[in-house]
């Protein structure tokens, strides 16, 4: 069982609490500045940003201000692209807001609606929102923020529309593509994502997001090759471009490639060092590779130096290292040390609690906690040797989620497993071959299908499964554990014929 769960829960928290909102631009010459040179800066900012690029749109916007030191919304997008110290960073949003006053009633709306999502005021968000709706409804930020907000709330309906609109609006937006693909994914709809996403890399071969964003829908459909040679494509086109090497990390660990995987996180280290926005999910990287190799003594040491930084980094924030917290415990009950697991569990559930709270709007966030309080239930149980324990809550979670079938994987496997340790060997396969209608590559379901079926006496069928899981798995480390396994159960299955 992986930790890979976690991440997505962390992640919805960090992007929820106004971090990764897209660049937008509703018209020319629409931002307020004294300064022509200034606004030509800022234009070019805008159109590194478009292209993912955060370093060089922030030397563009840094001259933006320079040239006049009151440009609002430059300081705004220097927030927003995220290059800098954490200090850094919220100054840049303070220089927004004190500059507010100078600025046009639209931009104000917008600078006021980013802070409040920033620092989790979510009445002050959604009022300042319905201003935006009510006054500037077409405008390419408010249809963003509105698809944004649509597709946290499970709503992906209202999302789609809202991009569509600001593509019929201005065709010219091919980036849209991009958040089209990736509702479509989060919907569970998958051709109609890996469409959108090749409509997008077509009309921006040049840009590494747009081969990332494919590879994203390769990799969430289990077509793992493409998966990796679309990152690569992505880290070919821009070596600095961290997302791919991150995406990159995430498919090599499932696919066991786990010594290709600690490499590519060598070559980002440096990268990342400059943008805390990014730290965060390079460490939660490097305790996944951790996790798939089975260490975890170091994931439990890993965990608490990342919690530690992030309690430092962010003070006020503690919500920031949930997925950290939430690795640990997975990691504690691996070690058998429940006590110590059940805290852990506890701290990540109460500060995931508190985050939502304060932000119920954020669906996503509350199916992935249901689902993952049922999950740990369902591992302490196993771990105490009564594996039934969990069945019912994790089924009846399963049941009620609205996410789409790639993030309901780790959860089914988890079910697939606690029935197969409770000698229940028909639902074991009911789960596994449910994965495997919507993802048929997935090789965790595929080795426990394996299993299963050879408990059964299954030999031809257990044998074959096996060998699709090989298959999958055939550029994974040589002594990545679940491979020695997977290899050990063939060699059984072929001696029993």
């Amino acid at each position: 069982m992986r930790t890979r769960l976690f991440l997505s829960l962390g992640l919805v928290v960090v992007l929820a609490a106004g971090v990764g909102f897209s660049v937008w631009k509703s018209g020319e010459r629409d931002v307020t500045t004294s300064s022509a040179a200034a606004y030509s800066q800022y234009e070019h900012g805008l159109a590194e940003a478009r292209r993912v690029r955060a370093d060089q749109a922030a030397v563009h916007f840094q001259r933006a201000i320079e040239l006049d030191p009151s440009f609002a919304m430059a300081y705004l997008q220097l927030w927003m692209v995220g290059v800098g110290s954490t200090q850094e960073l919220e100054g840049y949003l303070a220089q927004a807001m004190a500059h507010r006053a100078e600025v046009s009633n639209r931009e104000r709306l917008q600078i006021e609606f980013l802070d409040a999502a920033h620092r989790e005021e979510s009445e002050t968000m959604e009022s300042v929102f319905d201003q935006l709706v009510r006054e500037y409804p077409d405008d390419p930020f408010t249809l963003s923020m509105r698809g944004q907000k649509a597709a946290l709330a499970l709503d992906y309906d209202t999302a789609l529309l809202a991009y569509e609109r600001i593509l019929e609006n201005d065709p010219e937006r091919v980036d849209v593509h991009d958040h089209l693909g990736s509702i479509y994914l989060q919907a569970g709809r998958y051709d109609e994502a890996i469409t959108s996403l090749k409509r997008y890399s077509f009309f921006a071969p040049d840009l590494p997001n747009a081969h990332d964003s494919l590879g994203d829908a390769f990799r969430l459909t289990g077509r793992y090759d493409e998966a990796i040679a679309e990152y690569s494509k992505a880290l070919e086109t821009d070596p600095t471009f961290a997302a791919s090497a991150f995406q990159l990390v995430d498919v090599l660990c499932i696919t066991g490639q786990l010594s290709q995987a600690r490499r590519t996180l060598d070559t980002t280290r440096d990268m990342v060092a400059s943008m805390p926005r990014w730290k965060g999910r390079f460490e939660v990287r490097e305790l996944q590779v951790l996790a798939a190799a089975r260490q975890w003594q170091e994931l439990v040491k890993g965990s608490d130096a990342f919690i530690a930084e992030v309690e430092a980094e962010y003070p006020g924030k503690p919500h920031y290292g949930l997925s950290f917290h939430f690795m640990k415990a997975w990691a504690q009950l691996e070690l058998d040390e429940p006590a110590a697991a059940d805290q852990s569990a506890k701290t990540a559930l109460n500060l995931a609690n508190d985050f939502l709270d304060r932000n119920p709007y954020i669906q996503t966030l509350a199916e992935e906690l249901s689902l993952a309080k049922a999950l740990l239930q369902s591992h302490f149980g196993r771990q105490r040797g009564q594996p039934k324990s969990g069945i019912g809550r994790l089924r009846k979670a399963i049941a009620n989620s609205a996410l789409g079938p790639h993030e309901l994987i780790e959860y089914r496997n988890e079910l697939a497993l606690a029935c197969f340790e409770a000698g229940d060997m028909e639902a074991a396969i009911e789960h596994t071959s449910r994965t495997l209608a919507d993802i048929p590559t997935q090789p965790d379901a595929l080795l426990l299908l394996s299993r299963t079926l050879a408990v059964l006496g299954r030999e031809d069928a257990a044998r074959d499964g096996v060998r699709r899981y090989l298959e999958v798995m055939r550029h994974a480390d040589l002594d990545y554990p679940d491979l020695i396994e997977a290899r050990a159960l063939l060699r059984s299955l072929n001696t029993a014929s």
